[in-house]
């Protein structure tokens, strides 16, 4: 077990994680090969087991998260109720991962709804940390960016406007 997954399986019981883990299937990919886009159907999530992966948001692929740390979770849009990945992730070298399918997930949850809510609490703090980096990140920019909606989409302005 590698140190993310370690977070995020922490206090459940073995069986929950055994049943989560069975439903596993390693892949592997070269550099420069696309894991999914944004946009695309979110039917997975994944877990790096080595490698780096570069997450892009839009057309002309402004890096928001690189993925570098085994064990690291991504892809989580498929289990938090989005149909769609919210950005295109890129193999930067030669990498592995577990995949994860969405519903068979879901449906381990559904029976164990006690450990399917530590496990998506569990989730949300990683995410939780992610999206502080990330702030972090913008607040060192000198553009203004204003979100609408869901945050999905971006504009940079001048600060001045």
């Amino acid at each position: 077990m590698y140190i993310k997954q370690k977070e995020l399986f922490a206090g459940l019981r073995k069986e929950f994680v055994k049943e989560i883990l069975d439903l596993t299937e390693k892949k592997t990919y070269r550099a420069g090969d696309i894991i999914f886009r944004e946009g695309n159907h979110a039917g997975r999530f994944h877990v790096l087991l080595r490698g780096r992966v570069r997450l892009t948001v839009g057309e002309v692929g402004q890096v928001a998260f690189t993925v570098n740390h085994a064990g690291e979770v991504f892809g989580w849009s498929s289990l938090l109720g989005r149909s769609s990945y919210a950005a295109t992730a890129v193999c930067e070298e030669a990498t592995t991962l577990l995949r994860v399918d969405r519903v068979k997930l879901n449906m381990v949850m559904e029976k164990d709804p006690a450990n399917g809510l530590i496990l998506l609490r569990r989730l949300a703090h990683m995410l939780g940390h992610r999206l502080h980096e990330a702030y972090r990140v913008i607040g060192t920019r000198t553009e203004f960016f204003e979100a609408y909606g869901t945050g999905q989409t971006m504009e940079a302005h001048s600060p001045e406007a």
